[in-house]
């Protein structure tokens, strides 16, 4: 809550210090954040935690039966965009970052860094019509909490969580 009011008296204020008014907003966008601490192939916990059981997952195991057991996650950085309306002025975007490498992978020595997971809750001015900025992110913040409470944390990032809790 505090950090909603911080981020509507922050947009109030650019209107008077930064001189944007409604007619400068292409999008206005609410960012949820969520890093996840991991030393290894953070590749692997993604494919491990979000892909097992699917039918990307059955790919995966196909070509590591292909490679005989070799074939290694290298890049698993799925990115959803959703439209939440049907004129597509409201959209939610999921997206993860490994930050992983072929060099660590093929090597073993992998750098400390976080496996993030965004979640953005983008909203279009609609045409014809003013986009009160500050109503616009109350909005925002009401939809991506929503979300974020019941989707993106137990099927996102408690899973990751928990692969990453195994691999320790």
């Amino acid at each position: 809550d505090a950090a909603c009011r911080q981020h509507a008296w922050v947009l109030e204020r650019s209107r008077y210090f930064l001189g944007i008014s409604h007619l400068d907003v292409e999008s206005l966008d609410l960012v949820y954040g969520f890093e996840l601490e991991f030393t290894g192939n953070r590749d692997a916990i993604v494919c491990n935690a979000l892909l097992e059981g699917s039918q990307l997952g059955w790919v995966l195991s196909q070509c590591k039966a292909i490679g005989q057991g070799n074939a290694v996650p290298l890049n698993c950085e799925p990115v959803i965009i959703l439209a939440l309306d049907e004129e597509c002025f409201l959209q939610a975007r999921l997206a993860l970052e490994t930050r992983n490498s072929s060099y660590q992978v093929r090597t073993g020595c992998y750098d400390e860094e976080p496996i993030s997971i965004y979640f953005t809750v983008r909203a279009y001015p609609r045409t014809g019509g003013r986009f009160d900025m500050g109503e616009s992110l109350r909005y925002q913040a009401e939809v991506g909490e929503d979300l974020v409470t019941r989707v993106v944390i137990p099927n996102v990032v408690r899973p990751i969580a928990a692969a990453i809790a195994a691999a320790q």
